[in-house]
């Protein structure tokens, strides 16, 4: 007891540490992120078949099979037996009444297995996974604490660690099983053997390197850790000495004797590695600089990141050798991940060097820092962004799945009859009598496109709701202005952000959290029925001599009632829509605007292929360019006819609303030029009541970010 206090007296800072990097790991495991990850199967299912069949060929290879092993061991020697001794502790008086059996029936325990070890769907082992990759993300801090002490100091491994405490992804990470925090852990485990190895190179430390850079290997197709091994040996200026050659000859022992499945099923494992390579587009060639946009908004933050920075040139300034040592695993990751591949979009990647960059944060904060005094604020200046972000993450982890909150809600607030356009996968459950629509981004999708189809309700699914708004995560340096900052206004102008944050406001219930804790959030729209009321026409667009005001797109050749309309084809632009606008007209506040116009297309286009758009924007003061007003209205758009068709959309103005812009847009597809002819605006006589102020409608705001994602699936 002596020994431990007087250990824990010497690293009381680390202790702590650790403890934070637990709490904010194992908080929000459970129930934590929905059970529809399509990844965590990989893990946990696999272990879980491996269990039941005793067969340990993990079936997939899409990862090594390191973190399945892992799982399996986990979930066999440890979390089951605890479970069966809990369920008979918890079962005690019935075991003396002789309702449980000891032992049971084989036909009882593979019930009671199934229903009270793993519970409904395996659930329970979906937990398991989770505590397993939480304990490893636990590892990886003190690791990186290890690893920066051995290279530098005590001090600067603290500050690493300290830091990667409240990594956001690496917090996000631990609270989903995926390979990211086994593979981040396993590297850092080789750097520390490479390093011991360096500084005391035994045959003893060779061979544990070469074991460490084997289950790195082993855990993700990587081959990142060999190039700080191989530096390591190459620092004491000898080459193929027999030592070296038989920690060399561990590496691929290693990752043989853990995937033998890999080579016995070899046809199959390489038709999982095309799989891979084409999903991560491997031989792209390509920079791409969204990864760093992500690590400087969202992961790191500025602070962080310039750190980051500074301490590569200031370690290469000051220790040369260390920090060609570290950039040996960096410079190949980036390279990877920036340029050869696409992979840096799945930002979860980078949980697996986050560490090496924090450790040059630390010795950049720790060299500029006079004091301690100077040193705790930098400290925390360097975690402001991202410890807000973990917070958030682990506290609504805790929070019930928003799939269970929405079907409550269904069950005791929507009518016993119901036409609903939802996504099949969706929930819609209490009404004895329910009439699906599709809700589909290449189909049904607006307001008025659900009306058209017969449907007065609407389930957004903003997880799948996001799918259009991905295409700017991918740029160079050509690009960097642009897309540096999220493309917000340019995301808000497209048809299905508009039609989107159009829904939204006519919510009646809502189950979100917050982005940083990725969920399908999930918002119950009522479609609004305007009043009958009467209305005058005030202006009219014929187009039969000129544009009549509007932007472009004047065409004398084709017309609807007469010969001249307005003509729009998505060509040469960099975002997915193209429009035309007409001047500002005004208007008055609470009154009825409904606008209609025919509209026609240049080839039939079918369902899946609509494209072609009315829309009106309300503004409180001149519209801006480009931007979208205090709210924006869409029609449906034009499929199965290259006749003229007419649309309408009709919008409240809302009570500081001065100003309003009629438009026609296309992009939805892409396919086709669009035109418009016989536009009429009418306004009602009278105002009317804005119907979300009175039930069943609710003002609770949607932050745009569950909508525009700053990364894929906010993941």
């Amino acid at each position: 007891m002596g020994k431990l206090t007087i250990f824990l007296r010497k690293n009381q800072w680390l202790f702590l540490i650790l403890v934070l990097a637990a709490l904010l790991r194992f908080i929000g495991t459970k129930p934590g992120y929905n059970p529809f990850h399509p990844d965590e199967p990989i893990l946990t299912g696999k272990a879980m078949q491996i269990i039941r069949t005793g067969d340990l060929d993990p079936g997939r290879y899409d990862y090594p099979a390191l973190p399945i092993y892992i799982d399996y061991l986990f979930f066999k020697f440890f979390f089951i037996p605890i479970s069966w001794l809990l369920y008979y502790l918890k079962h005690v008086p019935d075991i003396v009444d002789g309702v449980v059996h000891i032992p049971p029936s084989a036909l009882e325990v593979k019930r009671l297995f199934q229903v009270e070890i793993l519970g409904v769907r395996d659930i329970n082992a979906l937990f398991w996974g989770r505590y397993v990759v939480a304990l490893f993300s636990v590892g990886s801090v003190f690791l990186t604490y290890l690893l920066g002490s051995k290279l530098f100091n005590k001090t600067v491994g603290l500050i690493a660690a300290f830091l990667l405490v409240f990594n956001f992804k690496h917090v996000a990470n631990s609270h989903i099983n995926l390979p990211d925090i086994y593979n981040a852990f396993f590297l850092l485990a080789s750097l520390v053997a490479s390093v011991t190895l360096w500084q005391k190179p035994t045959r003893r430390n060779y061979l544990l390197a070469g074991i460490a850079v084997g289950l790195s290997l082993a855990t993700k197709y990587q081959i990142f850790a060999l190039f700080p091994f191989g530096l390591a040996h190459l620092y004491h200026k000898k080459l193929f000495t027999p030592v070296f050659m038989a920690s060399v000859l561990m590496i691929p022992l290693v990752f043989l004797l853990i995937n033998a499945y890999f080579f016995i099923n070899i046809e199959v494992a390489l038709t999982w590695l095309v799989s891979i390579s084409g999903r991560y587009a491997v031989g792209t060639n390509k920079l791409n600089l969204f990864p760093l946009s992500y690590l400087y908004h969202i992961d790191y933050g500025p602070v962080e990141l310039g750190a980051a920075i500074l301490g590569i040139v200031l370690v290469l300034i000051k220790f040369f050798k260390k920090g060609l040592f570290l950039l040996a695993v960096v410079v190949p990751f980036v390279f990877f991940f920036f340029y050869y591949t696409s992979g840096g979009l799945f930002v979860r990647n980078f949980v697996t060097i986050t560490p090496v960059f924090l450790i040059f944060a630390a010795f950049s904060i720790w060299r500029i820092a006079p004091s301690r005094l100077v040193l705790a604020p930098l400290v925390l200046g360097a975690i402001l962004v991202p410890a807000k972000n973990s917070l958030l993450n682990s506290y609504y982890y805790t929070k019930p799945w928003n799939y269970d909150v929405l079907k409550d809600w269904q069950k005791q607030n929507l009518p016993d009859s119901i036409a609903v356009a939802a996504h099949p996968f969706d929930p819609i459950v209490g009404p004895t009598h329910i009439v699906r629509s599709e809700f589909e981004i290449s189909g049904n999708y607006s307001l008025n496109e659900h009306k058209e189809a017969g449907a007065d309700w609407a389930l957004v699914n903003l997880m799948w709701a996001a799918n259009p708004f991905y295409f700017w995560m991918g740029y160079g340096l050509d690009e960097i202005a642009l897309f540096w900052d999220k493309p917000l206004d340019e995301l808000r102008n497209m048809y299905h952000g508009l039609a989107t944050e159009e829904l939204l406001r006519y919510q009646v219930f809502s189950a979100v959290k917050p982005w940083q804790a990725p969920e399908f959030n999930y918002v119950m729209v009522k479609l609004p029925d305007w009043p009958e009321t009467r209305m005058t026409v005030i202006r009219t667009f014929d187009f039969s001599t000129d544009a009549q005001g509007w932007s472009s797109g004047y065409d004398a050749q084709v017309g609807n009632a007469a010969k001249g309309s307005l003509g729009v084809e998505l060509m040469g632009a960099r975002f997915p829509f193209q429009r035309i606008v007409s001047e500002p007209m005004e208007v008055k506040s609470s009154h009825l605007y409904k606008v209609t116009g025919y509209l026609k297309t240049q080839i039939l286009l079918a369902s899946d292929q609509r494209d072609g758009t009315l829309r009106i924007d309300f503004f409180d003061s001149n519209p801006e360019n480009g931007k979208v007003g205090v709210i924006s209205s869409v029609s449906s758009r034009v499929w199965g006819s290259d006749d003229w068709i007419a649309k309408q959309v009709i919008e409240r103005a809302p009570d500081s609303a001065r100003f309003m812009t009629v438009s026609l847009q296309v992009g939805s597809s892409g396919r086709t030029k669009v035109w418009a002819d016989d536009i009429v605006v009418e306004e009602s006589v009278s105002e009317v009541e804005d119907p979300t102020l009175q039930p069943p409608y609710i003002k609770k705001p949607i932050d745009l970010n569950l909508l525009y994602f700053n990364s894929i699936g906010n993941l």
